[in-house]
């Protein structure tokens, strides 16, 4: 025998499968990381324009000139309106929340 141990021999052995297989390794993991973000919606396009998501809507109401529902989002810019007896809560990236509305005379 030439006096390596075991597990030398083996590390010995699979050093070029080693080389082979570390880039796939990475190329893999990037391939996963992109497909969660298009997942979970946040393609880059989402990501640099925008700077919340509605997180509540009562009645009528629209972010821009679309109608807001739950989950919409929210870009740098973009015009809230809320109609009459309507709320709009938009969530910040950063968990502020704003809410938007008219009180009733009585208050709520």
């Amino acid at each position: 025998m030439n006096g390596l141990t075991l597990r030398e021999l083996i590390m010995k052995d699979s050093q070029p499968f080693r080389r082979l297989l570390v880039p796939y390794h990475r190329a893999l993991l990037l391939y996963f990381a992109i497909l969660l973000c298009f997942a979970f919606g946040l393609d880059d396009s989402a990501l640099a324009d925008s700077v919340g998501r509605v997180s509540k809507v009562q009645n009528q109401a629209q972010v821009g000139s679309i109608p807001a529902a739950v989950g919409t989002s929210v870009g740098m810019g973009d015009t809230l309106r809320t109609g009459a007896n309507a709320r709009l809560e938009v969530t910040f990236r950063d968990g502020t929340k704003l809410t938007l509305g008219r009180e009733r005379a009585g208050g709520d």
